[in-house]
């Protein structure tokens, strides 16, 4: 039996907090990856800082918890969207 090679990302991204100081987003990657996330409203794009805590928890399973903090605060009852880009990351 041979085996396919696993997808980059294996689970998520979930939401997992939001505030009017931003948000946090989980997921579960199959390679270390650095990650950052574009946050738009109404079809512009939003000024925001990523910072990615990574927990390796297996040989091909990285947690990553995203923390995406916008210049701006986060209105309510808005719409936004997010976008996560990827830049691949050789282990050492």
């Amino acid at each position: 039996m041979t085996s396919s090679p696993l997808p980059l990302v294996i689970a998520g991204p979930v939401l997992r907090h939001t505030q009017q100081a931003g948000f946090t987003l989980w997921l579960v990657t199959s390679e270390l990856a650095d990650i950052d996330v574009s946050l738009h409203q109404a079809q512009q794009a939003q000024n925001s800082n990523t910072t990615d805590r990574v927990i390796q928890v297996g040989e091909k399973a990285f947690i990553h918890v995203l923390t995406c903090s916008p210049q701006t605060p986060l209105a309510a009852n808005t719409l936004y969207h997010y976008q996560l880009n990827f830049n691949h990351t050789e282990q050492q």
